[in-house]
């Protein structure tokens, strides 16, 4: 991930496009993880993800945003 954030060209929709979608399943991974560990293994909901959620609705928005401003109909 950090890599591929020293490597991307904030001004390239496609760049900006393909690192919005890596954090979006990094996070997307990271919730699932935390509701596995919550449930089944701690067997509590001792982890809120409130900003985990927060986060990951701010990367799908902007990821919705540039789909849109680009026009791609098949992302």
């Amino acid at each position: 991930m950090f890599l591929q954030l020293s490597k991307t060209n904030f001004s390239n929709n496609n760049d900006f496009r393909s690192f919005l979608e890596s954090l979006c399943a990094t996070f997307k991974e990271f919730k699932m993880h935390e509701q596995i560990e919550n449930e089944y293994i701690i067997g509590l909901y001792v982890h809120s993800d409130n900003k985990l959620s927060e986060m990951l609705s701010l990367f799908e928005k902007g990821l919705q945003s540039v789909k849109v401003n680009n026009r791609c109909d098949v992302c």
